[in-house]
């Protein structure tokens, strides 16, 4: 009887440790996701390139945020000038190259009164106030003419380290392609003889826009491709091809509209002025990257230059013409 009682017990207890142990189902340990890291991505300045420009300094580092702008000659540009230091006056000012610290001297002699920049200074083009800490403001101007120029900050001290290029690239005054891009010395030939008329180039015949010899301080206004003295129909022309149309344009604007006066800049205010008394009324085409020249009171010819080039940008005929019909 006993036995029974143990046996019973000992079934009992076999019983319940199995449906403990069926019922005790382990939980999985979870498998960690692994993760992807996420780039830290460094966003630079915009570029400070066309029309909207805008610069910053470098917190509070002697140093703008960039060190090169670009736009585009006589485009109307707006540069918008962020002072984010936090102890720091500045200002952003565009001067001619070179000048950088010579126009700092100058404005450390103006004082602060006039923002560290001397009034009328000849090698500033265009700058901004004098901006405090945290201050933002803005300068708009016609972009110069192609070439390298800088900007700088003139506050006492900064000139040294706050400075930057400022570009204006040579470029066409039209797009590539046009008939006025293109236009050149044999389109201009082709022109004419395309409506019958002789043209015949002497050798030796390069010649310079109103007598000036290569090597004088104005032979640069015609001597950057050379010129040409060309016989249409038995009468002289003289012909100036230009690398692109931005270099004629640019040299046809230091003739007067007379004719008699051709003035190239010197750098800052300054300009250098020949008169010429011709011996005939003068007439000056350009179309593309030619200027032609015609000395004479033949009306013909005028006419004849006229529907190739277009009408005159100057010239004394202006001025005595009316014998032209």
């Amino acid at each position: 009887m006993r036995e029974r009682a143990l046996l019973r017990v000992a079934l009992l207890g076999a019983m319940m440790a199995l449906a403990a142990a069926c019922g005790d189902t382990p939980t999985p340990t979870p498998t960690p996701t692994p993760t992807t890291p996420v780039p830290i991505t460094l966003t630079p300045p915009p570029p400070c390139v066309g029309t909207a420009l805008a610069i910053n300094v470098e917190g509070d580092a002697i140093a703008f945020d960039k060190d090169r702008c670009e736009a585009t000659a006589e485009t109307e540009v707006v540069m918008a000038f962020n002072n984010g230091s936090l102890f720091s006056q500045h200002n952003w000012v565009l001067v001619r190259d070179g000048t950088k610290d010579a126009v700092a001297a100058r404005g450390l002699k103006a004082g602060p009164d006039k923002d560290w920049i001397q009034p009328g200074d000849p090698d500033v083009i265009a700058h901004t106030k004098l901006l405090d800490p945290g201050e933002q403001g803005e300068v708009r101007f016609t972009a110069p003419e192609p070439g390298s120029y800088q900007f700088i900050c003139t506050f006492p001290g900064h000139t040294a380290a706050m400075f930057g290029d400022f570009v204006i690239p040579a470029a066409t005054s039209s797009p590539r392609g046009t008939p006025s891009a293109t236009y050149g010395y044999k389109s201009l030939t082709d022109d004419l003889a395309r409506v019958g008329s002789t043209v015949k180039e002497p050798s030796g015949a390069t010649v310079t826009l109103g007598g000036f010899k290569p090597g004088s301080p104005l032979s640069r206004v015609v001597l950057l491709a050379g010129g040409r003295r060309v016989a249409v129909d038995g009468r002289t022309i003289h012909v100036y091809e230009f690398p692109d149309d931005l270099a004629a344009d640019t040299e046809a604007r230091y003739v007067s509209s007379d004719g008699y006066n051709i003035s190239v800049p010197l750098g800052g205010n300054r300009s250098m002025t020949s008169h010429r008394e011709w011996i005939a009324p003068t007439h000056y085409f350009k179309k593309g990257r030619v200027i032609v020249l015609y000395v004479g009171h033949d009306a013909s010819l005028v006419h004849l230059l006229r529907g190739a080039l277009g009408p005159e940008f100057a010239g004394s005929f202006t001025i005595t013409g009316k014998y032209l019909s």
